[in-house]
C-alpha cells in the first residue's frame, strides 16, 4: 500500500479533499480523527475500503467533513490513518481552513501573507472596524506606520505604533480599526500594517459619506474581516396576510413579514471586487456593523456577479438580505431618546 497524495504537517484543507492509494492488496480501513483541546483523538470517520482493479482506492470529498470540524475553530491538528490486515500508514497534520484553492501550498502563504485573499490595498472609511489575522510560524512583532495630514499647517507626518506579538502555531486576529490611530488635529491618511513580510496597506477615504451597510463575516479562512459599501440601499417590506370572517365581519386574522435590504457596493477597484465576489458573497457567517459594534446577523440571499474581459471596467455589484432573526421589526430609539429638541434641530444644541 502506497499512498499516493501528499499530507504535509502544515496544509490548508482544500488540498487535501480527496486522497489517493496504489498498489492495494487489501481491504482497508481509513481513519480520520482531530486533536481536542485535552491533546487526545476524536475519530470523526471510520470507513473501510476495497481496492478496484488496478489496486487502487480512492477517498474523495473529505473537505466537506473537515471544513465542518474547523468552522469552529478554523485551525485544528488532524490524523490520518490508513489500516489493512498487513499493512498501516499514518500521518498527522495541522490542517488550516480555506473554503478555496489555493495555487501555493500552506506554510508559504502563511509565512508571506495575512489571512485574506485581498490582493491590493484596501480603501477604508475613518469610522470603519477593521480586522487582520495573522497565522505565524515563529516569534514575531506586528507594526504599524501611519501616516497623517497636519491640519494647520498642511504638512504630511507619519507615526509607529505596535501591537501584542501574535501567538505562535495559532491564529492571531489584530484590531487595526483607523480610530485606534486617530489624532486630534490630524487627519489620518493612510497607515500599513506590517508582520514580517506581511504587509497590508489601508488608504483612509476622508470624503465620502459614512457607509450605509457596513458588514463583518468570516472569509475563506475562517476569521473576521469587513467591506462597507458605499452605493445606495433600500428596502423592501414583504407581507403575507391571511384574512377570515368572524361574526359576519372580515378581518385580518394573520400577518407576517420580512424586510428585504438591497445593498449596492459602488464603484471598487478590481482587487477588491476579486475579493468580494470570491470572499462576501461566500461567507456562512455576516453581520452588520454599528457604530464600531457588531449589531445583527445578516443572511445575504442573492447577489449579481457580472464581469467581463473589458479592462476599462469598473465593477459595481448589488446584493440582498435579510436579518437572521424572527423578528424582523427592529426600531431603535436610543439616539432619539435623550434629544433636547426634535431631530430637524441643529445637533450642536444637543
Amino acid at each position: 500500500m502506497i499512498l499516493d497524495t501528499f499530507i504535509p504537517e502544515l496544509a490548508f484543507s482544500s488540498a487535501l479533499s480527496d486522497i489517493t492509494l496504489v498498489e492495494v492488496i487489501e481491504d482497508i480501513t481509513f481513519e480520520l480523527s482531530y486533536k481536542q483541546s485535552d491533546n487526545s483523538y476524536k475519530v470523526v470517520l471510520s470507513e473501510p475500503y476495497t481496492p478496484d482493479n488496478d489496486a487502487m482506492i480512492y477517498i474523495i470529498d473529505l473537505q466537506k467533513i473537515i471544513d465542518g470540524y474547523l468552522s469552529d475553530s478554523p485551525v485544528l491538528d488532524f490524523k490520518f490513518r490508513f489500516e489493512g490486515e498487513s499493512d498501516t500508514i499514518e500521518y498527522s497534520s495541522r490542517i488550516l481552513l480555506s473554503r478555496a484553492e489555493l495555487d501555493v501550498d500552506a506554510r508559504k502563504f502563511v509565512s508571506q501573507r495575512f489571512l485574506s485573499v485581498m490582493k491590493g490595498d484596501k480603501t477604508i472609511r475613518p469610522e470603519s472596524l477593521e480586522y487582520l489575522s495573522v497565522y505565524a510560524l515563529e516569534s514575531q512583532v506586528v507594526n504599524i506606520t501611519a501616516s497623517y495630514r497636519n491640519n494647520e499647517t498642511g504638512n504630511y507626518e507619519s507615526d509607529s505604533f505596535t501591537v501584542p506579538n501574535p501567538v505562535v502555531n495559532q491564529i492571531t486576529t489584530i484590531d487595526v480599526s483607523p480610530a485606534k490611530y486617530a489624532k486630534e488635529g490630524k487627519t489620518l491618511v493612510k497607515y500599513t500594517v506590517s508582520c514580517g513580510t506581511r504587509q497590508m496597506n489601508y488608504l483612509i477615504d476622508n470624503l465620502s459619506a459614512p457607509s450605509l451597510a457596513e458588514i463583518l463575516f468570516t472569509n475563506n479562512f475562517g476569521v473576521p474581516e469587513t467591506f462597507s459599501t458605499s452605493g445606495n440601499l433600500a428596502r423592501e417590506r414583504k407581507f403575507e396576510n391571511e384574512y377570515a370572517t368572524i361574526k359576519g365581519e372580515y378581518i385580518k386574522a394573520n400577518n407576517s413579514f420580512h424586510i428585504e435590504h438591497t445593498a449596492n457596493t459602488g464603484i471598487m477597484d478590481q482587487h477588491t471586487a476579486n475579493w468580494i465576489e470570491s470572499d462576501l458573497f461566500s461567507s456562512y457567517n455576516t453581520f452588520l456593523v454599528q457604530d464600531m459594534q457588531i449589531w445583527k446577523g445578516i443572511t445575504i440571499i442573492d447577489q449579481t456577479v457580472k464581469r467581463t474581459s473589458d479592462k476599462t471596467e469598473q465593477p459595481a455589484y448589488e446584493f440582498k438580505y435579510r436579518l437572521k432573526q424572527r423578528n424582523q421589526e427592529v426600531t431603535e430609539f436610543h439616539k432619539y431618546l435623550y434629544r433636547l429638541f426634535d431631530p430637524t434641530f441643529d445637533k450642536t444644541y444637543n
